[in-house]
């Protein structure tokens, strides 16, 4: 089991991709914006990531059952949620913190879930109202330039896997999202049930492709399959592979690609 889990601690090749999981499941919790700030606690030599989200939050029984259990996901088979593996916060432990602690709340309970470098965890009942959930990481850190590459690295991984998310995220108080867009000639947007696409020409052969559940980005390539033809496809067809680095060719995706 610990092997289990530590394999899907390391499951992304980036650690800092934990922030799109969060962000994943801030969308699917129904948030309607998520704050990522990150702080120096210089004196007792901590870095603390937090963020937090305006969902609908947990209640006991979802913490027992989903949060600190491993492939427990309510979500398979719905299409309106985008994460299917119920794995995507085991992987907030890449980074290597000191600790992490979960404040939720629902339904008039509030929790605080602290969870150790071991992976063991307490729960705790909080007398203070909650609203939704925020996720903090404490690690330690050297000096404030290492600070400050993390704010880099954070960036670079919001505005890559989250730069289109349906929910108004910020970083540091700094808008991070922004709508489906894409430059070039002669752009245009078409809008079904569940799929926004948009294609503009480009000068470069191998043009853009890209492809998006609910903003969040699946994959990004490059091909000359439509010459000079770029687009940006979000749709419900479409999923994540179980490592988030691709998105899922099957009959689904066909289905998406008969719409481009």
């Amino acid at each position: 089991v610990g092997d289990a889990l530590e394999g899907l601690v390391h499951q992304f090749a980036d650690p800092w991709a934990f922030l799109r999981e969060l962000v994943q499941n801030a969308v699917d919790a129904g948030s309607a914006q998520l704050d990522v700030s990150i702080e120096h606690d210089a004196p007792r030599g901590t870095m603390i990531i937090e963020v937090a989200d305006s969902g609908e939050g947990m209640t006991r029984e979802i913490i027992d059952t989903r949060l600190t259990r491993l492939f427990s996901s309510s979500k398979e088979g719905d299409y309106t949620k985008i994460g299917r593996f119920g794995i995507g916060f085991v992987s907030v432990f890449a980074t290597d913190p000191e600790l992490v602690c979960v404040d939720t709340g629902r339904a008039g309970e509030w929790w605080r879930v602290v969870f150790r470098r071991d992976r063991s965890f307490e729960r705790i009942r909080l007398h203070q109202p909650v609203e939704g959930t925020t996720v903090r990481l404490y690690k330690r850190v050297a000096d404030a330039a290492e600070v400050e590459q993390a704010r880099l690295r954070a960036r670079e991984t919001l505005q890559y896997w989250c730069k289109h998310v349906a929910i108004e995220l910020r970083l540091d108080g700094e808008l991070v999202s922004g709508p489906l867009a894409l430059g070039g000639l002669c752009q245009v947007e078409h809008r079904e049930d569940g799929t926004t696409l948009i294609m503009a020409l480009v000068p470069e052969r191998a043009a853009l492709r890209g492809y998006y559940h609910g903003g969040l980005t699946l994959h990004e390539e490059h091909s000359d399959a439509l010459p000079h033809v770029a687009f940006k496809l979000d749709s419900r067809f479409l999923e994540h592979s179980l490592t988030r680095d691709n998105v899922i060719r099957d009959e689904n995706f066909a289905k998406a690609m008969a719409i481009v």
